[in-house]
């Protein structure tokens, strides 16, 4: 006779054997005798080469020394921390002027902070965020890299770039603080609700206009110490050339995807062409054409910007 429960039966949890680390670690690395006799010997292969590297690191190394020679002097086998602490502002800066330093680390601390916005869910107005970063900051940064007299686009461009920082910013603290856009919050604060779209269009203008106004007054009396490109170099220059040459490489690359799948025999062959030829070679033998042959080419007197041959040659590159 079979019994009916009224009440279902509780599930039953899953087996510590089975939920556990250690029934991973049965069940992954000790499953059979091959399996655990290749684990052990894993193992052992990480742990000599990890102590290796901790030997080499830090117990062997010399973290302080005057020359070269007391470095060797000190340990042979071990590392010579001290030459790169040495060189540290070498390897990030380059021949950069040690006293113009703030203006790279303010430079890359303005990014980080313009572009916060984008990992911000509360954050308002992030295609304006994305679009102002690509419009605006590489002139900024240009500028603030390598100084000089400003021309009056280059002041325009600065100018623009402080409004647009500011706004993104007012936006960013509006939609964490308030819940709603940098706009929104004026025109709130303003008494304009009611008011027609044409009339809180027309008010926020004004007010973009007069920040653009004092920002172009404030950043008129002020310059940087220039510095030659010749002088950039280590991580900072690798950073800029690869920042430029991915962001500019995007519209190339769409340009040559579109002529790729075109139905016109002679764009679809030119882009192919282009495509494969630069897949088909290393980035090194790109910029070496690009800074060694290149001038070759060009008629007698005509000198171009080595830096400006690297960027386009990466962008080149990037795009394919």
């Amino acid at each position: 006779m079979a019994i009916i429960k009224a009440t279902k039966t509780p599930a039953r949890s899953a087996p510590i054997s089975e939920t556990s680390i250690l029934g991973w670690l049965q069940k992954n690395l000790f499953s059979s005798a091959f399996n655990t006799v290749l684990t052990l010997f894993t193992a052992y292969i990480i742990y000599l080469a990890v102590n290796g590297v901790y030997i080499w690191g830090f117990v062997d190394a010399t973290f302080v020394a005057e020359t070269r020679r007391e470095c060797y002097d000190n340990s042979l086998t071990g590392a010579c921390w001290a030459g790169v602490i040495d060189w540290l502002d070498n390897i990030f800066y380059g021949r950069y002027p040690r006293e113009e330093l703030w203006r790279i680390n303010f430079g890359g601390i303005l990014l980080a902070f313009w572009m916060a916005p984008l990992w911000i869910a509360r954050a308002k107005g992030k295609v304006l965020v994305g679009a102002s970063v690509v419009l605006f900051y590489p002139f900024l940064a240009g500028y603030l890299f390598s100084g000089g007299d400003k021309g009056l686009f280059m002041q325009l461009m600065i100018s623009g770039a402080i409004v647009a920082f500011a706004i993104n910013m007012a936006n960013t603290i509006a939609g964490i603080i308030k819940q709603q856009s940098i706009a929104q919050f004026v025109i709130k604060s303003l008494g304009q609700t009611n008011a027609t779209d044409k009339t809180q269009r027309n008010l926020l203008i004004a007010l973009v206009a007069v920040g653009f106004a004092a920002a172009y007054l404030w950043q008129s009396s002020w310059t940087v110490e220039f510095v030659t490109w010749t002088k950039w170099g280590g991580l900072f220059l690798t950073l800029v050339i690869s920042g430029i040459g991915i962001a500019s490489a995007m519209p190339g690359g769409i340009i040559l995807a579109l002529g790729r799948r075109s139905k016109l025999p002679v764009l679809r062959v030119l882009s192919t062409g282009f495509i494969e030829i630069f897949r088909s070679v290393p980035l090194i033998t790109v910029l070496f054409m690009a800074t060694t042959m290149f001038p070759l080419f060009m008629p007698e007197g005509f000198v171009l910007n080595k830096l400006v041959q690297v960027i386009i040659a990466v962008v080149l590159f990037n795009a394919c």
